[in-house]
């Protein structure tokens, strides 16, 4: 776009024309704008202006937020003014009284450099949302034909943001989650049969933190995937949303006050680690990181019973109480599992929990179905890990026959 057309469609109103203008400096132009109707022909304003300037423009510019239509009073020294003016970041818009001759006002308005600068950047976000958007429509499940065929209309930002499809409160951002939320939800459902809330995140994005992306919005994009979908996701196979506290564990374990039995998650408090003492008779003890591996292996009563297998979540943190339980736990034929994240956190737990139980066999739990029998090869082989990526429990929960095949190993 040129200045005579920049001018043409931002600055001038009904029956105003753009006079030539005239270099008053180098790079530097006035023009008059004047309205010319059948009665009148005169001079309302003048603008002063540079060419077009390619490149960043100044923060100073940036933060004065000007559009098409907006004035502003810009506080810097004249040279300053005249640099921007020159290199067509700003135009001064200088207005006249009736006479056509005397000052009225004088403000600067955006400059075509400023406009083709913008003009660039939205291009450029409308560009990247299209890419996104046309991938996650490729992936898009095909379940519902009608509503497929509703988003695959939207192909800008703007038609997205007023999709009747979502809640007309959500921001453009909260729905393209949702729908990387159901393209992750119906990939898992097609590779397991059961699986946790974080599985669905933490299996889609493969990267740390990928099992909290879609935790804010559980609640919300639970009932909205199930509306679209007309189904349920209990049906799918999604055992837990995760809404566990610390301590909490399953199989059989028995205190002075209290006694628990396999089949469900239970929890135990600070308060019964203190005035109480437990024992159990699992010999395979799971001692997991996160929340997920626990919901996902309560599911499987039949074999935490066959297999006399006690789960306990240490739920990101080996707290005292937990250190409490698994002293009392530990017997001379027990086996103990560790199954952490394969982060630096992970192996900060793992070492501890190695520190914590010293007479009893050892498993470390790997990724790739791999099973470690000491710490220090464990350790040798995550920090090889670290080099190349950080994973996640949740990504590799396994099944019955993963786990018996590890009690095997």
């Amino acid at each position: 776009m040129n200045n005579d057309l920049f001018f043409d469609r931002y600055f001038l109103k009904s029956n105003e024309i753009l006079e030539a203008p005239v270099e008053i400096r180098p790079a530097i132009f006035e023009a008059y704008i004047t309205k010319k109707t059948a009665r009148t022909y005169k001079r309302i304003a003048m603008l002063k202006f540079g060419e077009l300037h390619d490149g960043i423009p100044p923060a100073e510019i940036l933060q004065a937020k000007l559009t098409h239509h907006n004035k502003r009073t810009l506080q810097a020294p004249l040279h300053t003014l005249e640099t921007w003016i020159q290199q067509g970041w700003i135009t001064e818009e200088i207005r006249f009284h009736t006479d056509g001759q005397t000052v009225k006002e004088a403000y600067f308005r955006m400059g075509i450099s400023l406009y083709t600068y913008f003009e660039h950047q939205n291009n450029e976000k409308n560009a990247q949302f299209s890419a996104t958007y046309n991938k996650l429509m490729d992936q898009f499940p095909k379940g519902n034909a009608e509503i497929l065929e509703l988003l695959q209309r939207n192909t800008s930002e703007t038609e997205l943001k007023q999709c009747s499809l979502f809640p007309i409160t959500w921001p453009t951002a909260k729905r393209l989650t949702f729908l990387e939320f159901c393209i992750a939800f119906f990939q898992l459902v097609s590779r397991q049969q059961l699986f946790d809330f974080k599985e669905i995140g933490a299996t889609y994005f493969d990267a740390i933190g990928g099992s909290k992306v879609f935790d804010s919005y559980k609640k919300e994009f639970i009932a909205l995937l199930e509306q679209w979908f007309d189904m349920k996701t209990s049906d799918c196979g999604l055992v837990s949303l995760g809404q566990i506290t610390p301590l909490f564990f399953s199989g059989q374990l028995s205190g002075n006050f209290s006694s628990y039995n396999y089949g469900s998650i239970h929890a135990l408090t600070d308060q019964n680690m203190v005035h109480d003492r437990f024992t159990t008779a699992c010999t395979n003890i799971w001692l997991v990181e996160n929340r997920a591996i626990l919901t996902r292996m309560s599911t499987e009563m039949a074999f935490l019973q066959r297999t006399n297998s006690f789960v306990l979540s240490i739920d990101g943190q080996l707290r005292t109480a937990h250190k409490m339980l698994i002293r009392q736990l530990m017997q001379s034929k027990t086996t103990v599992f560790i199954w952490t994240d394969y982060d630096a956190a992970g192996l900060s737990i793992s070492r501890g929990l190695d520190e914590l139980i010293t007479a009893t066999n050892k498993r470390f739990v790997a990724r790739n179905e791999q099973i470690f029998s000491t710490f220090t090869e464990y350790e040798k082989w995550l920090i090889e890990e670290l080099h190349i990526a950080f994973h996640e429990q949740e990504q590799q929960l396994g099944d019955v026959a993963q786990w018996t095949q590890w009690l095997e190993m």
